[in-house]
């Protein structure tokens, strides 16, 4: 039964761990990404009830009921802590994949020659708020390969966004979320989001990258 308590613990923690880290996997695929993702947090779900069935048991048998105790609660005191640890909020990871592969594949010249040349096609046709044309859209997806995302099947932006306060927003994704980034008109500073729903991460004063719930 202690074997069985142990591997449970160490699965049960291992797979919280991995569930945070995966999101680094958005670099490369989307579909990895989820698909890790889902696997990694059902697996720890799992191996926590078995552990909780590891427990009810002892009560039972009144065997090894210190230990199985002792082992249940370390495992969800321990998950908590690197759920919650303030560095490892949900989706930094994920964010932090965006903005590897964004630089990767374009860097921050590239990212400003495309916002510049998005801006200057808009010109006044294209009001705050509003997304860009389709036509503008595809055009620009020709010009710069970096706008398809990386995977199985290339994934193009869902939508390119003149905001309210006149920066670009670029964003992939759908239902279960969108990522990207957003970067302002000539190299201005830009004040990042702070909804809570919303992750971001800047290093530029002009760019910053997002994920949306």
């Amino acid at each position: 039964m202690k074997i069985i308590v142990i591997a449970l613990s160490v699965l049960s923690v291992g797979m919280v761990c991995l569930c945070k880290l995966d999101g680094y996997l958005i670099r490369i695929d989307p579909g990895i990404w989820l698909l890790s993702g889902i696997i990694s947090f059902s697996v720890a779900m799992l191996a926590l009830l078995a552990l909780v069935a590891c427990f009810i048991t002892t009560l039972f048998v009144r065997r090894n009921l210190k230990f199985t105790t002792s082992s249940l609660v370390v495992v969800i005191l321990v998950g908590s802590v690197i759920w919650n640890l303030p560095w490892h909020t949900p989706g930094y990871f994920t964010v932090l994949g965006v903005e590897h592969r964004l630089e990767k594949d374009a860097g921050y010249d590239e990212l400003r020659k495309f916002s510049a040349d998005a801006f200057q096609r808009c010109g006044k046709d294209v009001l705050m708020g509003n997304t860009l044309p389709e036509s503008l859209k595809v055009q620009l997806i020709a010009q710069y390969p970096f706008l398809n995302w990386p995977g199985k099947h290339p994934m193009p932006p869902s939508y390119l966004l003149l905001t309210d306060t006149g920066n670009l927003e670029v964003a992939w994704g759908g239902g279960l979320g969108h990522w990207g980034f957003v970067i302002s008109r000539d190299g201005k500073p830009l004040a990042s989001e702070t909804h809570s729903y919303c992750r971001i991460l800047q290093k530029e004063k002009d760019v910053y990258y997002f994920l949306r719930d």
